[in-house]
């Protein structure tokens, strides 16, 4: 599962076990970004994700391919995860969420995430973020 496909520096580290989820983030942090979301994709790559922030709850609407979601509270826990989220759907609401993580369907399992753990953004060479870095 290891690659080296880094964009905008940034890579998703699930901190309790020191994994690289993805390396490449794409951060959707208005509300046509959010709504657009993975539109118009055949697939997610699989070190490829989407970061929604701020949000909820989220929609397969018009996509082709099934996803896992991680809904993160604002100390960047996983408060649940919808795996294999299929297309024209709406996911469920949770409580607390204030960020939403996408990645390839079955990449949660396979990477032993669980409700509870931390997620955060990395620089890609794994040197810690500086105050003014986004942690997820």
């Amino acid at each position: 599962m290891e690659s080296r496909y880094v964009a905008a520096g940034k890579e998703v580290i699930h901190c309790m076990k020191s994994i690289r989820l993805v390396r490449k983030i794409r951060i959707a942090d208005t509300f046509i970004k959010r709504l657009i979301g993975l539109l118009g994709t055949r697939d997610l790559p699989e070190d490829t994700g989407l970061l929604l922030t701020p949000c909820r709850r989220v929609h397969t609407w018009g996509m082709q391919y099934a996803i896992d979601v991680l809904h993160l509270d604002e100390d960047h826990r996983v408060l649940a995860i919808s795996s294999g989220l299929p297309p024209n759907t709406f996911g469920r609401k949770v409580t607390g969420t204030c960020q939403v993580l996408e990645v390839k369907e079955d990449l949660a399992a396979a990477y032993d995430i669980q409700v509870g753990d931390r997620i955060e953004i990395a620089n890609s060479n794994g040197e810690k973020r500086d105050q003014n870095e986004k942690r997820i």
